[in-house]
């Protein structure tokens, strides 16, 4: 069994600095160093600097939007505490929310700059599920992200104030968000080793294999995972997108390849 510390790093002047936000940090910083060493070998003819800008603008409407997805998934929550919409040191941070955030600034800035969206949209995959393994830790301090209740050995202890009122007699659950940890490391194991010279040439092809894998990633979890912030109509919301997701993505990886082809 694993016990989660107390989720503060340390405290400065009286400010206290949390483990997940350490986390989170560490996932940027890994992720761009990750999609720069692939522009830097697999992309030489661009410009380097090009990616420090497209961070720029992508990590922070990554951030807002993957707080503000979150928000509106528990928004009744959120209008009853106002001013706990900012509090992200204490978790809520979405995934899908990110994503959705960090494509919108990336595609303002590329449109802005007329370069290839799919070609970068490619670069900065190879650098997302790294970031979001590294990320996912700070589940663990948060603990948060966890699955159904289990007496495996490498189950973790949740505290009894962050357990769903159902589960309340149980101590230890499946550590989901290791689990998605550890299935990000294999999407980008994959991605670099096999999408990446099966799509050797065609713009988009990393970018849509990622959304769908880490989709059908999230369909596993979302079927352990029981901390989901919304339910539609007994099915997890993070399930809904992801299936929409896939959907969506395989359309637009056929007609890429498919447009490739003529």
């Amino acid at each position: 069994m694993f016990q989660s510390p107390s989720d503060v790093l340390f405290s400065f002047w009286g400010i206290n600095i949390y483990y997940y936000g350490l986390f989170i940090a560490l996932a940027i910083v890994a992720g761009f160093f990750v999609s720069f060493f692939v522009m830097k070998k697999y992309y030489p003819s661009l410009e380097k600097d090009t990616l420090y800008e497209l961070m720029l603008w992508i990590i922070p409407f990554g951030i807002v939007g993957a707080r503000a997805y979150y928000v509106l998934l528990c928004l009744d929550y959120y209008m009853k505490n106002p001013f706990e919409v900012f509090m992200i040191q204490n978790g809520g941070l979405s995934i899908h929310g990110a994503v959705f955030g960090g494509i919108l600034g990336g595609y303002i800035f590329l449109k802005k700059h007329n370069l290839s969206f799919l070609k970068y949209a490619d670069i900065v995959s190879f650098g997302l599920p790294v970031a979001q393994a590294i990320g996912r830790i700070g589940n663990f301090f948060n603990s948060e992200a966890y699955g159904k209740p289990t007496d495996l050995p490498w189950g973790v202890f949740i505290p009894v104030e962050k357990r769903r009122f159902e589960y309340i007699d149980y101590d230890t659950y499946h550590p989901t968000f290791l689990y998605e940890g550890i299935g990000d490391v294999v999407i980008f194991l994959i991605l670099f080793f096999i999408m990446r010279k099966l799509f050797d040439g065609r713009d988009g092809g990393i970018f849509f294999s990622y959304l769908i894998l880490y989709s059908a990633l999230r369909l596993v979890i979302e079927s352990i995972r029981i901390d989901s912030v919304l339910n539609i109509s007994g099915v997890p919301a993070a399930s809904v997108i992801s299936i929409l997701i896939i959907g969506i993505s395989a359309g637009f990886l056929y007609y890429t390849n498919r447009k490739r082809e003529c």
